[in-house]
């Protein structure tokens, strides 16, 4: 029992978890993470964005053509904007290691925009 309560969150006035799952897909659908440095550079750019925002990222899986990350926001965070954080941070520091990307993506949009679920 007392393991149980160990792997919940707790603060002042919760106690628990939240998980969120992001999917995210280049623009164009451009398989650009096919290239292991390409896929190996965004898995460690993810991890250090989430590190600098204190999103915890469950799991992540980077595809050719896509990423699922499974996280767990701080409190008061919205899906929405750790969304943003990630992405801004990402596409930033992607272009800056890989300089060549730039001309795929002239603009300097890296990530398509968000699909609305609703």
């Amino acid at each position: 029992m007392d393991e149980i309560h160990e792997t919940y969150k707790r603060t002042n006035h919760s106690v628990g978890n939240n998980f969120w799952h992001f999917e995210w897909k280049p623009k164009y659908a451009y398989s650009i993470f096919m290239k292991a440095y390409y896929k190996n550079l965004m898995t460690i750019l993810l991890h250090e964005g989430a590190k600098r925002y204190n999103i915890e990222i469950v799991t992540l899986n980077v595809q050719p053509d896509h990423l699922h990350m499974i996280a767990s926001l701080p409190r008061g965070m919205t899906d929405i904007k750790a969304e943003q954080l990630l992405k801004g941070y990402t596409a930033r520091v992607f272009f800056l290691a890989a300089p060549k990307m730039r001309l795929r993506y002239p603009q300097g949009h890296l990530w398509s925009k968000r699909e609305n679920l609703e």
